[in-house]
């Protein structure tokens, strides 16, 4: 993760071109780009008594244990902060995190964004259900050199066409 104040030195000294953030960032040398929102939802066992509901939120949320990919951005604090008396049982290699999901019947959390590259999610008797909480969504940006704009206007058309999807229902 890298820390807001730390992004326009970064892109400045030319170690990024491109840090996306969920904060906006103008200087004399960088700019933001909104790209879109990333919205958040659990994928919850079809026998589990919330699998029934269109959407749930943190509050419904309580006390359960998920499986979680340890880096998750600022995801990680926000279901820290908004799902009281829950268990994270973080994850650091993705395959395992894989394995053990398609194993148990944890919940696991998904977005608009994860949903589209995780193919391992159709067969594993869960349904996916939006979170309703205003903090389940994040609006995103791309931050980079004003001078760069223009070569990385097709890597912006792409990632705002994957932004506009819509959680599944």
């Amino acid at each position: 993760m890298i820390k807001p104040d730390n992004i326009e030195q970064l892109l400045n000294s030319y170690k990024f071109d491109l840090i996306f953030s969920t904060n906006e960032i103008f200087s004399d040398s960088v700019e933001s780009r909104y790209l879109g929102r990333e919205k958040l939802a659990v994928r919850i066992d079809k026998f589990h008594p919330l699998a029934s509901q269109k959407t749930v939120t943190f509050k419904e949320l309580r006390g359960l244990s998920f499986l979680v990919a340890n880096d998750i951005g600022t995801w990680k604090d926000i279901i820290q902060d908004y799902i009281p008396k829950a268990k994270f049982l973080y994850q650091e290699n993705l395959a395992a995190l894989s394995e053990l999901t398609q194993y148990s019947s944890f919940p696991v959390f998904r977005t608009n964004l994860s949903s589209i590259r995780i193919n391992d999610d159709k067969n594993d008797d869960r349904c996916l259900i939006p979170i309703s909480d205003e903090e389940a969504t994040v609006e995103v940006y791309a931050c980079y050199l004003k001078n760069n704009r223009h070569d990385l206007q097709v890597i912006f058309d792409k990632v705002s066409e994957v932004f506009s999807k819509n959680l599944p229902n």
